[in-house]
């Protein structure tokens, strides 16, 4: 098997993939990591795959998972910039796996942090 860079027809986006000696082709999902097997035909010079190799992945764009954890737009442009929840480009916007969103919103610590640095009961700091 060789690596293999190759464009996106649909999209014209460039993406990796791993050549077999027979010509068929493997591809990682972009979303769930999956390998996704493309076969070559040779007699008609054409690729083809499975009826469905996908399954269903439910996503949410940044508006929705800010109204399902209950916090600000602007606190969800900070989850995306520090990619607190995977993010993932889709059609060049930003996209929430949505099981990833409900994980976080069952793990995450509600409340502003404590400030740093002086007393802890605030006595002090100006």
């Amino acid at each position: 098997m060789k690596k293999v860079m190759l464009t996106c027809p649909f999209t014209g986006v460039d993406f990796e993939a791993l050549e077999t000696a027979d010509g068929n082709l493997i591809v990682k999902h972009a979303l769930t990591g999956e390998d996704v097997r493309v076969n070559w035909n040779g007699s008609n010079n054409r690729y083809y795959m499975q009826k469905n190799p996908f399954k269903h992945i439910e996503t949410v764009t940044p508006a929705e998972a800010a109204e399902m954890l209950e916090v600000s737009k602007q606190r969800i442009s900070q989850i995306v910039q520090k990619q607190t929840i995977p993010v993932h480009m889709v059609n060049g916007t930003p996209v929430f796996l949505k099981s990833d969103v409900v994980a976080y919103a069952q793990t995450r610590k509600v409340g502003a942090p404590f400030k740093t640095g002086g007393n802890q009961d605030g006595a002090g700091d100006n």
